[in-house]
């Protein structure tokens, strides 16, 4: 498929370059001369160069006249464009140059992310075994312990009130080390079935909703085949936008009677981010390290406009701010299969006459067909 990419091309207004070369050889010169005030170029009556001209040759001398200055400002005008067509590529060149490095940086941030989250939510089902469903004291008699199995089969709530499964969550949450500061948008408690109990948020839109009909890929984590389960999928009460679409990356544990190693499986936990909510937290990453570097910087300038995006398989993701049209620009781009040949892509695009660098780089830690995308234009 023809990529629907043109080149750099900047508008001429001051600070933004100007328009691309083949526009320049078309129009320059009709430009050019309507641009010049009537009283710029001489007429037939006045002199030039001190030598008045008869009437009698005064169409003669006009016509040649038109051409002398029509040629003068056609030379003008393409003398000046041509710098600022250089001056346009330069920028969209130094912006790609400029965004590898923070690229690089960013798929940094989301392996550390990934690897908080899962890291933590195993020992966050841990500890909720124990909060939660405490052990129970064996009976001898069968029946007993056929009714105690039965309960978990069923997927009993621990609790009624659901404040206190918030609660709970929130306390796990907080004392683990690695979830505390963990970037995910949502903690949640389901049913071993999948139908979510609670989740962590003040306004809970997951609750009764089959957790696992949007996630199939977390269906094991209600088994206790693993201890962690990864999976992708699209839940509306998850979303981090509204009028656009947007899906997660979710991870779950089980949870166990006493948080023990083995048993039945009481619930799962699960965790998780939207793409769009997680793409403002690395723009917001992004922002933090220009306004870092600018602070080095001698003379004061202007930060560069930017835009961090997700590419997960065909959808491209941004957050909130990113124009629609910049995700769809990007969206016809071969990003994936040009990262799968070569591990790196980069592209000069123009969006909206202005300029932009785009660096794409494979984000693994979130999948085999994720990577994370930096737009940027230089101010």
């Amino acid at each position: 498929m023809r990529e629907p990419v043109t080149p750099p091309r900047c508008s001429s207004s001051r600070g933004s370059g100007s328009r691309h070369a083949s526009h320049v050889s078309d129009s320059a010169a009709p430009r050019a001369r309507r641009s010049v005030p009537r009283s710029a170029a001489p007429s037939s009556a006045e002199p030039l160069g001190g030598v008045a001209r008869s009437s009698a040759s005064g169409g003669k001398a006009a016509r040649g006249l038109r051409r002398f200055w029509t040629g003068v400002l056609t030379l003008a005008a393409l003398g000046l464009a041509a710098p600022l067509v250089l001056g346009c590529e330069d920028r969209a060149e130094v912006s790609v140059a400029r965004a590898e490095p923070h690229a690089e940086r960013l798929v940094q941030i989301i392996a550390e992310d990934v690897a908080q989250v899962e890291r933590g939510l195993p020992a966050g089902a841990t500890a909720l075994g124990k909060r939660l469903f405490p052990a129970r004291a064996k009976d001898a008699d069968a029946g007993a312990a056929g009714e105690a199995d039965a309960g978990a089969a069923d997927g009993e709530r621990p609790v009624k009130d659901a404040m206190a499964l918030q609660t709970a969550l929130e306390d796990v949450r907080r004392e683990n080390d690695d979830l505390r500061p963990a970037k995910s948008t949502f903690f949640a408690i389901t049913s071993p079935a999948g139908i979510v109990w609670r989740n962590d948020q003040d306004q809970d839109r997951m609750a009764g909703q089959p957790l696992f009909d949007f996630y199939p890929g977390l269906k094991p984590a209600a088994t206790g085949s693993a201890p962690l389960v990864r999976a992708r999928g699209s839940m509306e009460a998850a979303s981090g936008i509204r009028g656009r679409e947007d899906a997660q990356w979710v991870v779950a544990s089980p949870i166990r009677e006493a948080g023990a190693a083995s048993g039945p499986v009481r619930a799962v936990y699960a965790s998780g981010w939207s793409w769009t909510s997680y793409a403002y937290r690395l723009e917001n990453a992004l922002q933090t390290w220009i306004r870092e570097e600018m602070k080095d910087v001698d003379k004061p300038t202007k930060a560069p406009l930017t835009y961090v995006l997700l590419v997960v398989g065909e959808q491209v993701y941004g957050a909130p701010v990113v124009p629609v049209a910049n995700l769809e620009l990007v969206r016809g781009l071969p990003v994936l299969s040009e990262l799968k040949a070569s591990g790196k892509f980069k592209r000069q695009l123009s969006l909206s006459n202005r300029a932009f660098g785009l660096v794409a780089l494979p984000a693994p830690a979130l999948g085999d067909d994720v990577a994370v995308a930096l737009l940027r234009s230089e101010p």
